[in-house]
C-alpha cells in the first residue's frame, strides 16, 4: 500500500549535496520535512556497483528517490529497487537541462516529448510505490501556458498526483546549468493557474524561496514548497520546520 506522505515543506534533489550523510543530518534537525536524494541516472542505480553511497536510506523517511531516465524496464526496476531501499516515492526528473543529462536523454528535454513522459510514468507506477515528477514551467525564453497545460494534462494520464515545479524554464543550450538555476525569471503564477485547473494533483512550488519566513508564506498559498540553495548553505533552518509548517 502507498504511504500518505505530507509534503508541505520538502528539501530539493541536489547533486553532491543531499548526500546519505547530509541528510542524516536534515532528519536530525527535522523529523517531518519530505527529503530528497540526489539524482541517480537509472542504469548507474541498478548496474554499478557503489550506489550504495548515493543512496542509502537509513531511517530518513519521509524520503524520495530521484531518478533520471527514460527506458522503461530501467524506470520500472527502479522503482522496485526505491521500494525494497523502503524510499516513500520515487521522482523522475523532468527539470534539469545539463547537456549531459540531455545527451542520456533524460532531465527538462523530457519536457518536449509528454506522450514518452506518461508511459515513463505509467512503468514506474505499476509498482506499490508513491510516483511523482519534477519539472519545469517550460522550455526556451518565453513563457507559454498553453505548452505547459498540455504536458502537465498528459502525464496525468499516468495517474500520478503529485507534481513538484521549478517555476522558470528550462534553457537547454547557451545556459549553465547554474545560470538556469536563477536567469529564467520566475512565474509562480503559472503554478497557481495550473492548480487551478487540476485541482486534485498535489502542486509543490520550487524556485527562488530564500527564506524559511518566504516558504512558510508561499505554503499557505500553495500545496507545498521545495527549497534547495537555502537548504545547502544554511541546514540548520531546518530546525525551524516542524514547528513552522508541520504544528509540532
Amino acid at each position: 500500500m502507498k504511504k500518505i506522505i505530507n509534503r508541505k515543506f520538502c528539501v530539493a534533489p541536489m547533486m553532491g549535496y543531499t548526500t546519505p550523510y547530509a541528510r542524516n543530518l536534515y532528519r536530525i534537525l527535522s523529523k517531518n520535512t519530505f527529503l530528497f536524494s540526489e539524482m541517480i541516472a537509472t542504469k548507474t542505480l541498478i548496474y554499478a556497483k557503489n550506489t550504495q553511497s548515493v543512496i542509502a536510506n537509513e531511517e530518513q523517511n519521509p524520503i524520495a528517490l530521484q531518478v533520471g531516465g527514460s527506458e522503461y524496464g530501467d524506470l520500472k526496476l527502479s522503482s522496485k529497487l526505491a521500494y525494497e531501499l523502503n524510499y516513500d516515492e520515487i521522482n523522475l526528473n523532468v527539470g534539469c537541462p545539463s547537456k549531459a543529462v540531455q545527451k542520456g536523454s533524460f532531465g527538462a528535454c523530457l519536457m518536449q516529448n509528454k506522450l514518452l513522459v506518461r508511459e515513463c510514468l505509467e512503468e514506474m507506477n505499476k509498482v506499490d510505490i508513491n510516483v511523482s515528477v519534477k519539472c519545469r514551467i517550460g522550455l526556451g525564453k518565453n513563457f507559454n501556458y498553453n505548452f505547459f497545460y498540455e504536458f502537465i494534462d498528459e502525464i496525468i494520464k499516468s495517474e500520478i498526483n503529485t507534481i513538484y515545479v521549478h517555476a522558470r524554464n528550462a534553457i537547454l543550450s547557451g545556459l549553465s546549468p547554474k545560470g538556469n538555476r536563477n536567469i529564467p525569471p520566475l512565474n509562480y503564477e503559472f503554478v497557481k493557474k495550473i492548480k487551478n485547473e487540476f485541482p486534485n494533483i498535489e502542486f509543490i512550488l520550487n524556485g527562488g524561496i530564500n527564506s524559511i519566513s518566504k516558504a512558510s508564506d508561499l505554503s499557505k498559498e500553495y500545496d507545498g514548497v521545495m527549497l534547495g540553495r537555502l537548504i545547502q548553505t544554511n541546514p540548520f533552518c531546518l530546525s525551524k520546520v516542524d514547528k513552522l509548517f508541520y504544528l509540532e
